[in-house]
């Protein structure tokens, strides 16, 4: 039997197919497969999936039936032939453990926990429309699929998701996926899987995926999103299993970051959206926003504008300054998001993560010494890093230094919170002194700082820790210059 089947849904994907069947090819371990499903492709898709000559890759080919019927179809070509099935899109790309990682961790979740575990979700990289590595890892909190957490968010990236095939085939049929869903088809299973009383195994945060950014993608239709992202949560609220309360929070939390999205998106492109969006609020409880909501237009408002940055064109990188001005301006009806737009830092964890390592002293390869490894010295060599929070912010930042090789101690106030980087040292706040560096990370990071700074410790504020360590850095996403450095390219 089939280990790992890989289900890839393509429509004129002649120039991504090859990379995505590469990366598939060579998984080392698990016996796998892979069902590419052109799905009315009017290029050369089929023929280059078939170019690669190897048994393990078979060709469906169909009339257009999207995204969500291309899957269905992999799906039922597959049929009995493997334990379990990765639903991949041929755009992007996975790393050589994929396979393996995601199988083992399956087969001990369901031996450990039952057969009640449906899927695992890992962590994911983002890249660039070349497949750029841009230092953007996203890790998966560990009770991301909780219904409350599953319900305000898909937290998952569908290749680098594993399920069960019997159990999603008895579950969900032999169709899982809503054909009537233009977005968020995956979302929507991940939600139907749970609320039928699918469990999932802890999440690896390695990130095994690679998810291609580029524009024009599905993802970033705005208004058909968003409007395709309640009738999900609509749907879901009219299930017996569903809790109403937080159905109707997962609501305006939706409609706040399709607000954020609206709001970074260039001129003339999704801003007229904004008052339709003001007004579902408005529908929703009025435009007094809680402090949690706060929290969830800051994140949305960062990642839109990272996302921008890296899939725009050339002159975003020259917009960045005005960027938070646009998006007060654009925001005016709504004076309750002052609050979150003036606290808003758009460092990205790599620019933040460098700048640690520019102050603490960080192992760095020299262009001239490429063999050898140097210590450069840092203002604060002195003192040991502790990242304050481990939330998604902290999750991300601290993924950027172990690739910076910046060491660093942790702290959280949550006792099931957890680090992704093996090896770093929880602490307790007491144990927080003067020979300690303290970087709060949450979106809130004025309010925990203003508390860490009652301890010994030193203690700065992301926007504090850039200045210092480059004053004429700004607290924007840094605009890439032609003398930087390449960025390395995932394949």
């Amino acid at each position: 039997m089939i280990d790992l089947a890989y289900i890839i849904p393509a429509l004129n994907a002649s120039q991504t197919i090859a990379h995505t069947l590469d990366g598939v090819l060579r998984q080392a371990g698990p016996r796998i497969h892979a069902i590419v499903v052109d799905d009315g492709s009017s290029d050369q898709t089929a023929d280059i999936a078939r170019s690669t000559r190897d048994w393990r890759v078979e060709v469906v080919r169909q009339a257009n039936l999207g995204l969500a019927g291309a899957r269905n179809t992999g799906f039922e070509a597959l049929g009995d032939r493997a334990e379990f099935v990765c639903f991949l899109d041929a755009d992007d790309t996975i790393e050589p453990s994929h396979a393996a990682t995601l199988v083992e961790a399956l087969r001990a979740a369901r031996e450990r926990d039952g057969t009640e575990v449906v899927g695992v979700g890992a962590a994911f990289r983002m890249v660039g429309p070349d497949l750029e590595d841009l230092a953007w890892n996203v890790s998966i909190a560990p009770d991301a699929a909780s219904i409350g957490r599953l319900l305000d968010c898909n937290p998952f990236a569908v290749g680098a998701v594993a399920l069960h095939a019997e159990s999603l085939r008895e579950r969900a049929g032999a169709r899982p996926f809503d054909r009537s869903l233009r977005q968020v088809e995956d979302w929507d299973l991940w939600l139907r899987l749970t609320l039928d009383g699918a469990a999932w195994a802890p999440p690896v945060n390695d990130p095994l995926f690679n998810y291609r950014l580029r524009p024009g993608a599905l993802s970033r239709a705005i208004d058909a999103m968003w409007q395709t992202g309640r009738r999900v949560l609509h749907r879901a609220g009219r299930l017996p299993e569903a809790d109403p309360i937080l159905v109707e929070r997962a609501l305006r939390h939706w409609t706040i970051r399709h607000l954020a999205r609206a709001a970074a998106a260039p001129p003339d492109t999704a801003r007229p959206l904004i008052p339709s969006l003001l007004s579902d609020l408005d529908d929703r409880g009025g435009r007094a926003i809680s402090a949690g909501e706060t929290h969830t237009l800051h994140g949305a408002l960062r990642h839109a504008l990272m996302f921008e940055h890296a899939v725009g064109p050339d002159e975003a990188s020259a917009r960045a300054a005005i960027w938070r001005e646009e998006i007060r301006r654009s925001l005016a009806a709504w004076p309750e998001s002052a609050g979150a737009i003036d606290s808003l830092s758009l460092t990205s964890p790599a620019t933040l993560a460098r700048a640690l390592g520019e102050l603490l002293g960080e192992r760095t390869r020299r262009d001239n010494a490429p063999e050898g490894e140097r210590k450069r010295p840092g203002r604060l060599s002195h003192l040991r890093l502790v990242l304050a929070g481990m939330g998604q912010n902290g999750r991300d930042l601290a993924d950027a230094l172990r690739a910076r090789r910046v060491a660093f101690d942790w702290f959280d106030d949550h006792p099931s919170a957890t680090c992704p980087v093996p090896g770093a040292r929880r602490l307790r706040l007491d144990q927080i002194g003067a020979m300690h560096l303290v970087v709060p990370t949450p979106t809130s990071a004025a309010a925990i700082g203003a508390r860490l700074r009652r301890t010994p410790a030193l203690v700065m504020l992301p926007d504090e820790a850039l200045n210092a360590a480059a004053p004429r850095a700004s607290a924007i996403i840094e605009a890439a210059r032609p003398e930087s450095a390449p960025r390395r390219r995932v394949a």
